[in-house]
């Protein structure tokens, strides 16, 4: 028997009110030739039931039934090593895909010989609203390009022999379980494409699909382990050259510092202070004059953390800094639009800066708060 083209696992978790639109997207697909590898990973509402509902009708679908919560990690490394397929891809069992989503990535990878394949569209889905992201078709630009890879892993399809023969698994962390298994995919592929067709359907409704994360209010600490181990297997990889292994090195520095930051504001309150004198103690010695992945906006970031002493100074300095930055656009905005720009011109370019003022203002009392 041929191995399926494309091995698709489902880790699910108590997302019995999604599943079965998560599983008809899948089944449905227009490309036949794929296995469905769907991991219930101790699901307590009709998860299970529903599985085997959809199991019983189609004989592509693999079940397996973990008694405990084992955490998407544990799943989708479960489903790795059972997995037949030439690719596998990932999908959360509360989104959906289009229906042509893995006949589009496939023919891709075929056609271009790629170990990764993702997606150029995600449809960000939240209380019945959709808003999308789409990669920009024109962009060639090989930092952008690896950006956009070092992202989340469901919207894409790797080889699995690539990440067999590299021994690439997820980090088996309760949450954030991407951020390492990503970075590490992107930089050791020979070749990442972006297909222009297909869309993923993220629903961002959830706290998270597969793991009870009640309890886990300390849950950003564990990023500091992610990128942790991110270096190190940079650092002992044979794949890599001398000079290779600095790029990657200085793009670790620059993915963990701005993933690491945004945390200092979004974790809870009684932990904000302990954070960041986490992350201000390891950046310290960090040499931005020598990345070239920073920009003004980190360097500015960077010096308000180096003469910060508590997460309240830094919030300070953060606030002040998006006012200058609202002020600036202001500045900008009027600046461009004087002489002979028509009144139409200058009413959308105003009503759009007070879009930016209201994003603004928005982030400064999130911060405060």
């Amino acid at each position: 028997m041929n191995s399926p083209k494309v091995s698709v696992i489902i880790p699910v978790y108590n997302t019995e009110k999604y599943l079965r639109q998560c599983l008809d997207s899948v089944v449905n697909q227009t490309l036949k030739d794929i296995e469905i590898i769907c991991i219930n990973d101790g699901s307590k509402d009709n998860s299970l039931k529903i599985l085997n509902e959809y199991a019983s009708s189609d004989n592509r679908i693999k079940l397996l039934n973990l008694i405990d919560n084992k955490g998407v990690s544990f799943a989708r490394n479960f489903g790795i090593r059972v997995s037949k397929g030439r690719y596998i891809g990932f999908v959360d069992s509360d989104d959906w895909i289009d229906l042509n989503f893995y006949e589009n990535l496939y023919l891709t990878a075929e056609k271009e010989n790629s170990d990764i394949v993702a997606a150029s569209t995600i449809v960000n889905v939240k209380q019945n609203k959709k808003s999308s992201w789409n990669w920009n078709k024109g962009s060639e630009d090989e930092k952008e390009r690896r950006l956009f890879f070092i992202s989340y892993s469901w919207f894409k399809i790797y080889r699995r022999d690539f990440l067999i023969d590299n021994g690439i698994f997820f980090q088996e962390v309760k949450i954030f379980s991407d951020v390492s298994f990503t970075f590490i995919s992107s930089m050791l592929a020979k070749n990442i494409t972006i297909s222009q067709k297909g869309q993923y359907f993220y629903r961002n409704e959830r706290i998270s699909s597969c793991s009870d994360t009640a309890g886990l209010d300390r849950s950003p600490f564990i990023l500091f382990d992610c990128h942790n181990k991110i270096y190190e297997v940079i650092k002992a990889t044979n794949a890599l050259n001398d000079t290779d292994k600095e790029k990657y090195l200085k793009l670790a520095k620059f993915f963990a510092f701005t993933n690491l930051e945004k945390w200092t504001h979004k974790i809870k309150k009684e932990y904000k202070n302990e954070y960041f004198l986490k992350f201000k103690a390891y950046f310290s010695i960090l040499s931005f004059e020598t990345n070239p992945y920073f920009d003004k906006n980190n360097s500015f970031v960077y010096q308000a953390i180096s003469i910060s002493h508590t997460y309240k100074e830094y919030a300070k300095f953060v606030v002040h800094g998006n006012i200058n930055k609202m002020l600036g656009i202001l500045v900008s905005a009027f600046m461009f639009n004087r002489g002979k720009r028509v009144f139409v011109r200058n009413f959308f370019c105003i009503h759009g800066f007070l879009g930016v003022v209201v994003l603004c203002l928005k982030k400064v009392k999130k911060i405060l708060s």
